[in-house]
């Protein structure tokens, strides 16, 4: 398994639909309402939607661009509460559902939601209601054993190892281990009704914003095409 980076954010999105199907969760109420503790005076009329498509205006951290200090992820482990104070009092972008601006931000509220909404911690929710009961092995939230390392470099003679971070600091918008293996198995799941039911399948699937040129946005997918649904991950 490889660390699978913003490729995560679609089992998160999946996550939250779950908690739609569980009656726990509704994707037009404002996000407030589940962030407990961690809610925001700027977030009233963001909702999960929102934060699921990427058109909240929350700005996105490590991504110097939007106008957040420069924050760089450690391997020691980042409480919940920290960590969304980096970006809870930054002033919103846009009006939510105005425009698209890819924010990891957004979908590190999503994680908090789920535990908050669960009882659960995220990799629990994950390993419990995704990764074990529909046959994805080796996935974890989270470095397991035998995970790959990371390098920096490809030539033998510049190769050295870089740093795992902590799961932590990118809950919800990374972290999360996979074998090719695993996505091979997650793309069949998802094209079944084991998961998720006809309708919801196709909200988690189909192109709800415009998101550049010539793509859209899903929930936790790109859309390059109207046949193909995709995501890269760094």
């Amino acid at each position: 398994p490889f660390d699978i980076g913003s490729l995560a954010k679609q089992f998160t999105a999946a996550a939250i639909l779950q908690l739609v199907v569980d009656g726990k969760v509704d994707l037009h109420t404002p996000v407030n309402q589940y962030l407990g503790e961690l809610a925001s005076k700027r977030w009233r009329k963001v909702t999960l939607h929102h934060l699921l498509t990427h058109t909240s205006g929350i700005p996105s951290l490590y991504q110097t661009e939007q106008g957040l200090d420069v924050f760089l992820p450690e391997v020691e482990q980042i409480t919940r509460a920290t960590l969304v104070n980096r970006f809870r009092f930054a002033k919103l972008q846009f009006s939510p559902g105005e425009e698209f601006a890819y924010s990891n931000s957004g979908y590190i509220l999503l994680a908090v939601v789920i535990e908050e909404m669960s009882g659960l911690s995220f990799g629990d929710f994950l390993n419990q209601k995704i990764f074990q009961p529909y046959g994805l092995r080796s996935a974890s939230w989270g470095a397991a054993s035998g995970a790959a390392l990371p390098y920096y470099g490809y030539r033998v003679d510049l190769q050295r190892a870089a740093p795992v971070y902590h799961p932590s600091w990118m809950v919800g918008a990374g972290g999360v281990y996979a074998s090719a293996e695993d996505l091979a198995r997650w793309i069949e799941v998802i094209q079944s009704d084991t998961l998720l039911n006809g309708t919801l399948r196709d909200e988690y699937l189909r192109s709800h914003t415009r998101a550049g040129a010539s793509a859209t946005y899903a929930y936790g997918w790109q859309r390059a095409t109207e046949v193909a649904v995709e995501h890269d991950g760094i």
